[in-house]
């Protein structure tokens, strides 16, 4: 019961396919749900695109503006069966403010877990959705066996494409997210 596991906490990972979203929003929004004060962190990847409105939105964006929680996105080499087999795994973490990266890495550090808290929400959760697309290319140039240089180009064609992508419909977003 959602209702019931969210009453009281302060911390929120939010963690399920992002067509799930709305219903999971609409039930912690009844009165009562939330803690004053509570704090979440969105792993889901994508954007939700808004047709009439021309605009794009990241998940953390639509969980921060329906929910009203600050909310942080969690991006990075963090398959879970790897982390539940505590492999080494690593994960970038944007977050709305350097109390939240302080919160964050706290939270989800291990020995084999290392987490890294950044102010740039936007910016990990497009570098989380778009590497998909850059993997597939990189995916694409080994099928086709054309080489290291070939993939080498892909991937640093793809880094600049994601960046550039980011800062165009997130101008806050930092470029340094993407190195």
């Amino acid at each position: 019961n959602l209702t019931f596991a969210s009453q009281g906490a302060t911390l929120i990972v939010f963690c399920v396919p992002h067509q799930f979203l709305p219903p999971v929003i609409k039930e912690l929004s009844k009165p009562g749900v939330l803690t004053k004060g509570a704090r979440a962190i969105s792993a889901i990847k994508g954007i939700e695109v808004d047709l009439k409105a021309h605009d794009i939105h990241t998940y953390p964006s639509i969980i921060e503006r329906k929910l009203g929680l600050p909310c942080s996105a969690l991006g990075g080499a963090n398959i879970a069966l790897e982390v539940a087999n505590e492999e080494f795994c690593e994960t970038t973490i944007g977050c709305p403010s350097p109390e939240d990266c302080a919160l964050w890495e706290a939270v989800f550090s291990t020995k084999m877990f290392r987490v890294h808290g950044i102010t740039d929400v936007a910016g990990v959760s497009l570098s989380g959705a778009l590497k998909n697309v850059v993997a597939l290319a990189a995916g694409f140039v080994d099928g086709l066996d054309m080489g290291g240089n070939t993939k080498s180009a892909v991937i640093r064609a793809g880094l600049l494409e994601m960046q550039a992508f980011t800062l165009e419909f997130f101008p806050s977003s930092s470029p340094e997210t993407f190195s």
